[in-house]
């Protein structure tokens, strides 16, 4: 257990590195990410998503979903509630294809359908901030907490049929997606992710298992999930 437990935060190390290399805000790189993640060739190019896969990117990630002026605030173009909603109907049917993975080829490329979506939302609240009501925070933060729930079920469904072991760097790549998805909202938002950790140590038990047992370790810190992950048996 050890042995796994270090072999885990290794991975997640070097894929939260690469990842959060990839998220350094840069004023064409924004545009380029949203613009690779919000059209099909973005799913299809260097990712191995082409028509097998059956899976077109939300419409609601584009610029015109969310346009932005360089003589405007970019922050009053952007309605965080909906992008967020649409953030989990674009997940959940992928972490339904997740749950039935037959192999680890299979779950891997579904894997990374899910961590695409999520940097597609990423690219967009880069460099935003926004003050939002107590209410609209919650809203937010209910969906959020919903998507890493959908997320993380998901995710033990398979690794249950494969093996954790087998799963380790699909653990470490969620691990590192969720954490990517809190601090960018962290920043955008502030006071927002108090809310979601409130929300989080709420969470019904069969989600703190499947947190336990895939050790995400970066979400359960950045979350203050320690304790309340600790008292749930396997």
């Amino acid at each position: 257990m050890q042995t796994f437990a270090r072999l885990l935060s290794f991975v997640t190390f070097i894929l939260s590195v690469g990842l959060l290399t990839q998220a350094l805000p840069t004023a064409t790189g924004n545009g380029l990410a949203v613009r690779e993640y919000s059209t099909p060739a973005g799913y299809n190019g260097g990712s191995g998503y082409n028509g097998g896969s059956e899976y077109t990117p939300s419409p609601s990630y584009s610029k015109e979903a969310s346009p932005v002026s360089k003589e405007s605030d970019p922050s009053s173009k952007i309605d965080l509630l909906a992008l967020v909603t649409k953030l989990h109907t674009d997940v959940e049917p992928i972490c339904k294809e997740l749950e039935v993975a037959a192999t680890i080829e299979v779950a891997t490329g579904i894997v990374d359908k899910i961590v695409l979506v999520i940097k597609a939302f990423v690219a967009l609240i880069v460099n935003v901030k926004l003050d939002l009501s107590v209410d609209l925070k919650t809203a937010i933060a209910v969906k959020i907490v919903a998507c890493i729930s959908l997320i993380v079920k998901a995710l033990a469904a398979v690794c249950v049929k494969l093996g954790v072991n087998v799963c380790i760097a699909l653990i470490a790549k969620v691990d590192v997606c969720l954490q990517l998805l809190l601090i960018t909202l962290n920043v955008c938002v502030q006071g927002l992710l108090a809310i979601i950790i409130d929300l989080c140590l709420k969470l019904d038990v069969s989600v703190l298992a499947a947190i336990k047992l895939l050790n995400l370790e970066l979400l359960i810190k950045i979350c203050a999930l320690v304790k309340a992950v600790a008292g749930v048996a396997l």
